[in-house]
């Protein structure tokens, strides 16, 4: 199976964006947590 190029750069970026949501919120849980 292999997947068209769109399709491959849709997923790679939907997972680059979810990594950088919780990679912010745990920052900000840190810098809560030391106010």
């Amino acid at each position: 199976m292999r997947a068209r190029n769109g399709d491959k750069m849709g997923v790679l970026i939907f997972v680059l964006l979810t990594v950088a949501v919780f990679a912010v919120l745990g920052l900000l849980q840190r810098l809560v947590e030391r106010l």
